[in-house]
């Protein structure tokens, strides 16, 4: 106790009060984390990119890189400067995390595809369900995403890339998919 008394008043409050309020707060804000916002990741695994999210600033992409964006629940405007052009998109954050990927033709196929339904399966590989060209393709499988997510809905009109690694699904080549889906010439 003598330690104590010999120590400054102001000292003590801090360690009383401060630690405990920096202790909670941090608690706090990692609740709301979890619970209000969500992680944007954008990906750009072949070509380098520019990413606008909200009319924010230009997020830059080299081939390969992953940047991760806080983002508040609600939809959000995507477009994305590539090789192809300009690509426009909408996702909507609804619990917590949401994963939205931009890719190259070479790895992954650049689909316009009307997304009906996108979860996570219990093992940890992703799935989805997308209309291509009137055709629906049920759960296109992947492992790039994360097996800790809880499964969500993304909820929008028309996304450019659909989690479809491999083009021979299609009996195409990449270009041929890109040519069908209106995203090449």
């Amino acid at each position: 106790m003598s330690r104590l008394r010999n120590l400054p008043i102001r000292l003590i409050i801090v360690l009383v009060i401060g630690v405990p309020l920096a202790i909670c707060g941090g608690i706090g804000a990692a609740f709301n984390y979890m619970m209000g916002d969500g992680m944007l990741t954008l990906w750009s695994p072949v070509d380098a990119m520019i990413v606008v999210v909200d009319g924010g600033a230009p997020v830059a992409l080299a081939a390969g890189e992953h940047k991760g964006i806080t983002l508040t629940q609600g939809k959000h405007k995507l477009k994305a400067q590539t090789f192809l052009g300009t690509l426009e998109s909408e996702v909507e954050i609804t619990n917590g995390f949401d994963h939205f990927f931009w890719g190259g033709a070479k790895e992954l196929c650049y689909v316009r595809a009307n997304v009906t339904d996108f979860y996570y399966s219990k093992s940890g590989t992703s799935k989805l369900k997308a209309k291509f060209h009137g055709d629906e393709f049920v759960d296109v499988s992947s492992d790039y995403f994360s097996p800790e997510d809880m499964p969500r809905t993304i909820k929008s009109q028309t996304i450019y890339q659909v989690a479809l690694f491999d083009c021979a699904v299609f009996e195409k080549s990449d270009l041929e998919v890109l040519q069908s889906a209106g995203l090449a010439e």
